[in-house]
């Protein structure tokens, strides 16, 4: 269900979508998939880096770093899928150690 501003409060049928290696990122609003999709390569460089510098080790984090930038524009919710088109957990990206 759509608001007047244009706000979709269900991410699972917004037409807000980015699709980056595979995945597909779903967006409440016009203005956040636009954040994303304006800032992704430059957030994904600079946290590279920081990684590869501080633990002094070759990786490549870029999923795992899309998925935590896509957590810090979208506020109303969290719903990615797979290149598999399967739901991804918020948990299991979670950067807060979880309770069991």
């Amino acid at each position: 269900m759509k608001t007047a501003n244009g706000i979709e409060l269900n991410l699972a049928i917004s037409q807000y979508k980015s699709v980056y290696e595979g995945f597909t990122f779903y967006f409440s609003s016009l203005f956040y998939k636009r954040k994303f999709d304006s800032t992704l390569e430059t957030y994904l460089e600079l946290e590279t880096t920081k990684l590869i510098n501080k633990y002094k080790i070759n990786i490549n984090p870029r999923i795992y770093l899309a998925i935590s930038y896509y957590k810090k524009i979208e506020k109303r919710g969290f719903y990615v899928k797979s290149p598999e088109n399967i739901k991804c957990n918020n948990l299991f990206f979670s950067i807060k150690p979880q309770v069991y």
